[in-house]
Parts: C-alpha cells; structure tokens; sequence
C-alpha cells in the first residue's frame, strides 16, 4: 500500500471516528440547547407577566385617582351651588370685611363637610 493510499485511509477512519464522536455528542447539545431556551422561556413569560400586572396596577390606580378627581369636583360643585355669599362680600372695601367674608366661607366650607360626612 502507498504512503498516499495509508494517508487518506487514516484520513478517512479519522473522520468517520469524528463523525461518530459527534453523533454522540449531538443529543447532548439538542439537550442542552432545549434546556437553555426553556429557561429563556420562563424568564420571558415571568417577565411578561410581571409587566402586565404591572399595568393592570396602573390602570386601577388611574381609576382611583380619576374617580377621587372626579367625586372632589362634584362635592364642590354641590358646595358652590348653596353657598351664597354674604351681601357685604359682593364689594369688599377693608380688610377687616375681607377677613370677615374669608372666616364665613371657611365656616360655610366645615358645616358643608360635616354635613356630607
């Protein structure tokens, strides 16, 4: 046998030793390629999950302030509709009337708020 022919038959036993060798080694690395995307995987949905309570924390939370907004304007506007103004109020000329017609409408504003509570 030549030097050639023996070459390329331990060329040849050589790479089919490879070849078996890999088709070994292959379900491990399909093994691990599985087990490193299902970790991917529940890491994503853990963080979906996180990020969609999140906004439905949010969301309730934008409710409740639009709705505390929303009751502080309507008792205000029930306030303002029976307070009437002391007639002196109309044209403040001192401070002493000025000062008069703020203590009444803070007084007006406290029986309001007991009255409602």
């Amino acid at each position: 046998m030549s030097r050639t022919a023996m070459l390329k038959r331990k060329l040849y036993k050589a790479a089919i030793k490879g070849l078996i060798t890999l088709a070994f080694m292959i379900p491990t690395y399909i093994w691990f390629i599985d087990r490193t995307t299902d970790v991917i995987n529940k890491r994503i949905e853990k963080q979906q999950l996180t990020l969609i309570n999140q906004k439905k924390q949010e969301a309730i939370a934008r409710a409740i302030r639009e709705t505390e907004i929303r009751e502080a304007e309507q008792e205000k506007a029930r306030f303002k509709a029976q307070y009437r103004k002391p007639e002196k109020c109309y044209n403040v000329q001192d401070n002493e009337t000025r000062v008069d017609c703020a203590n009444d409408y803070i007084r007006a504003r406290k029986a309001f708020e007991n009255a409602a509570n």
